[in-house]
């Protein structure tokens, strides 16, 4: 069991966005050159820099890896004010435009300084945007602005960073970043920028100017890289298992899932190569017996 301790709510006894990262032992290096207290920085120039750490990354819009499954979200942390109901809403936005906004998750006032908050909603979301971006509410602070976007842009109200969201990668504890897997931080005020108003992972995304390409789709085959091939051995006659097996030609990854049949009857494999995006039947010189042996007893 982890957690982390604070002298008190609102401000400065808020825990820092590097203290909350080591928390959930993520070891990414946000710039902060004294974790101790709140701010993400003691210089506020260095706060509204875009990019301020090794670690975090430019994303304003993103795009989801695999468009046959939702994105996910994980709610890390909220620190915000707890004065209205709710704290906090969060969700997404179609690239470029700031309305309508859609919402995924809700936090509540008695959740509004805490890590691992309960709320509201959901843990995935379908955009119907081809690109999106990340938004969210403070009800506090609505005299002030609506939303506050992941692209700068958008974030035009008075005292804005403007870049008041940071992405980072979210990276194993060893230091290994996760595929299709992401950090949104905030920043909800026009002072004493801490950056850890909420922290929110989501996956199955990519930034939409990334060259990942999408897991490919043939039928039912299953996804594999450019260069990959994909074989589907069904079993001879009578036999009820399926051999399955794909290799990477490029020899970096190798991986099986063969099971032998007992069976003698003839079969035949199916063979799809995903460089050329065809497929090759090949019969066995025991089919071919086989199909002589029954002409020969049709004949008979």
């Amino acid at each position: 069991m982890r957690g982390v301790g604070a002298a008190g709510e609102g401000g400065d006894a808020e825990p820092s966005l590097q203290v909350l990262f080591d928390l959930f032992q993520i070891p990414n290096n946000v710039g902060d050159d004294n974790p101790a207290n709140s701010l993400l920085n003691s210089d506020e120039a260095k706060c509204r820099q875009t990019i301020l750490g090794p670690n975090e990354i430019t994303a304003p819009v993103f795009r989801r890896f695999d468009t046959t499954l939702p994105v996910s979200v994980e709610l890390l942390a909220v620190y915000g004010p707890t004065d209205n109901d709710p704290v906090v809403t969060w969700g997404w936005y179609a690239k470029g435009q700031p309305e309508p906004t859609t919402t995924v998750l809700t936090v509540h006032n008695t959740q509004g300084q805490t890590v691992y908050p309960q709320f509201d909603g959901s843990t995935t979301f379908t955009p119907n945007a081809e690109e999106f971006g990340f938004q969210c509410s403070w009800p506090f602070f609505a005299s002030i602005y609506g939303h506050i976007y992941t692209e700068d842009a958008l974030n035009t109200f008075t005292g804005a960073v403007p870049h008041n969201m940071r992405v980072y990668p979210f990276r194993t504890p060893d230091g290994v970043s996760v595929p299709n897997s992401y950090i949104i931080t905030t920043e909800e005020y026009t002072a004493a920028f801490d950056f850890q108003d909420i922290i929110v992972v989501v996956r199955n995304v990519v930034p939409a100017n990334s060259t990942v390409a999408p897991p490919a789709r043939y039928g039912n085959f299953p996804a594999r890289r450019a260069g990959e091939v994909c074989e589907l051995r069904f079993p001879p006659l009578g036999a009820s298992t399926i051999t399955n097996t794909n290799t990477n030609t490029d020899a970096t990854q190798t991986d099986s899932n063969n099971t032998q049949s007992t069976a003698t009857e003839p079969g035949f494999t199916i063979v799809k190569n995903e460089q050329s995006h065809g497929f090759a039947l090949t019969a066995s010189v025991n089919v071919i017996i086989f199909v002589l042996l029954v002409l020969q007893a049709v004949r008979q």
